[in-house]
């Protein structure tokens, strides 16, 4: 096979916040790196980085409401070492907690096993000195300097999911958009990935494209768009990416969304608390002098601290129904070389494929339920089955 048609990898060979309620309102951000041609030719040039980091940017500024002034790139000799962090450190600087922040990363990557970091190689990095890569720690400490509300990094570079090592329209969209967010989706594990043929795009790029490209909704939300690119990926190719929140970054469990560009004037706004409840408006709910109710605090979940915290709390999940959390839960706990990691995605991917065919009344009600059943019996065979 030449040179030219190999699939190439991702990789390089070692040899506070605001008040719930308030919608961003602020600016987008946009910030694009691609590199295919490193200046050090120990380093191999990738063959569609370039490529798939220009076709999310073109989709997301047509499609989405991004607007041009607030958009950077970086391409193959823009994008070094200086330049990036620069980038980030400006943004750290100028962005306010009304804005949101989307970063995309396409290039090689890497992951030193005897200090556990990974890294981004930038374009003048020289072949094994760490000293002119980019770790996962320090973006991880721009990203908690940086204060938008959102912040979504999408990465497709090999061992970039070593960046979890750190961590073991509707009113939920209305709460999850007004709360802070730090979110990560990558293109693979601790593990090479691929950079596909060339002319082409990568695996992951070819994913995240489509379901950018083919997305109806006026919002679509982060975890949703995540769970949607790691089936895909991992139905299609040797790697298997991750997609959730990032831990002790500023994350305060709500949610980036995609907004359509046709929706830009839509006002979505948290609706009015309801009245007060009476006596006779169901059991529970006791009559107050006041003809509004005041909201009871949120309850925090109790720390997880033993497997059977784990298992317990999985098991609440899957009883009321709340899938998206149990599969975050079961993405933190389950070891990426477990066998049932395979279970849990192929779980994952029942579940995104007919709560799609739900939201578009594809699908006999009845037909969804005894699927959303199933799902929850292998679910609960799966967390009996968990191990230390």
């Amino acid at each position: 096979m030449s040179q030219e048609k190999q699939d190439q990898k991702r990789g390089v060979d070692t040899g506070e916040g605001p008040e719930e309620g308030q919608l961003p309102q602020g600016r987008n951000y946009l910030f694009i790196v691609g590199i295919d041609h490193y200046n050090d030719k120990a380093i191999p040039r990738l063959q569609n980085a370039v490529k798939d980091a220009k076709k999310v940017l073109e989709i997301l500024v047509d499609k989405y409401q991004f607007d041009k002034e607030n958009l950077f790139t970086l391409y193959d000799g823009e994008a070094t070492q200086s330049a990036i962090i620069g980038r980030l450190k400006s943004l750290a600087k100028t962005a306010k907690e009304d804005d949101t922040l989307l970063m995309y990363f396409a290039g090689h990557g890497e992951y030193d096993e005897i200090i556990d970091v990974g890294y981004w190689i930038p374009v003048d990095a020289r072949h094994g000195e760490i000293g002119s890569y980019i770790s996962f720690d320090l973006v991880t400490r721009l990203v908690r300097a940086i204060k938008t509300r959102h912040t979504f990094i999408i990465t497709d570079s090999c061992y970039s999911g070593s960046f979890f090592t750190t961590r073991r329209a509707t009113t939920a969209e209305d709460r999850l958009e007004s709360l802070p967010s730090r979110w990560l989706l990558t293109a693979g594990r601790k593990e090479v990935v691929s950079d596909g043929w060339e002319g082409e795009h990568s695996p992951f790029a070819r994913a995240v494209l489509w379901h950018l490209d083919n997305n109806r909704e006026p919002r679509l939300r982060v975890s949703q768009f995540c769970n949607e690119v790691v089936v895909a990926v991992g139905n299609n190719a040797d790697q298997l990416p991750r997609g959730a929140a990032l831990q002790n970054v500023g994350d305060m469990g709500g949610e980036f969304m995609f907004r359509l560009k046709e929706y830009k004037d839509t006002v979505f706004e948290r609706p009015a608390e309801e009245p007060a409840a009476t006596g006779s408006q169901g059991k529970g709910r006791e009559a107050g002098p006041s003809t509004t109710a005041t909201p009871a605090p949120e309850k925090k979940p109790a720390p997880l601290r033993t497997l059977g915290d784990v298992r317990e709390r999985l098991k609440d999940y899957i009883r009321e129904s709340e899938f998206e959390k149990a599969f975050e839960l079961f993405n933190r706990i389950i070891d990426d070389r477990s066998g049932r990691e395979n279970d849990v995605i192929m779980q994952q991917s029942q579940y995104s494929s007919i709560t799609k065919q739900m939201r578009n009344n594809l699908v006999d009600p009845s037909f969804a339920n005894i699927t959303l059943n199933r799902i929850r019996f292998a679910l609960n065979s799966i967390v009996d089955d968990l191990e230390e």
